[in-house]
């Protein structure tokens, strides 16, 4: 090879490559943008305590009762004190199916009955799935906590979540 000759890629590599760069800048402004994902929701903070085998544990909570409130959740959160969750107040009991569609935290969730009991427990949901993660029974409250935190606390399928939005019959 001459050492003097002249090397040029194809313009079809030079377009490809700058189109990839394009997109990739271009997705990672939209990722970072505060617009897409940091709405200006407010939740109202509360605590409830869940009744175990071992004795009461305390979480403090966000509570997710407007549609809105409850349609953007957890999302884009990149974590969550283990003392923390959210709980969705769905005000009737229903059928429903939950999702970690843009949730990065992975979650164990606690589906709950107007009493305040917990029928179904789905533990360490998958962050980012659009996997519906059905309620099974009807079902009038989600308490959303960090994976693990159920298994950790011994927090169980029949046990009890004290709050004011559960009936005290």
């Amino acid at each position: 090879m001459d050492l003097d000759q002249n090397y040029s890629w194809p313009q079809s590599k030079i377009l490809e490559i700058t189109l990839r760069y394009f997109t990739l800048v271009v997705m990672a402004a939209t990722l970072s943008s505060p617009a897409l994902h940091a709405e200006e929701i407010e939740f109202e903070s509360s605590e409830v305590w869940i009744h175990t085998n071992k004795g009461p544990v305390h979480f403090f909570v966000q509570l997710a009762v407007t549609p809105q409130q409850r349609r953007h959740g957890l999302m884009f959160r990149s974590d969550m004190p283990s003392d923390m969750g959210m709980l969705f107040d769905f005000g009737q009991e229903i059928q429903l199916a939950m999702w970690m569609k843009n949730t990065f935290i992975p979650l164990d969730m606690l589906f709950v009955d107007k009493q305040g009991r917990i029928h179904k427990i789905a533990r360490n949901t998958v962050p980012l799935s659009l996997k519906a993660i059905p309620s099974v029974s009807p079902t009038f409250a989600v308490l959303e906590l960090n994976a693990g935190i159920t298994r950790k606390l011994e927090i169980e399928v029949g046990n009890l979540i004290a709050h004011k939005i559960f009936d005290k019959d």
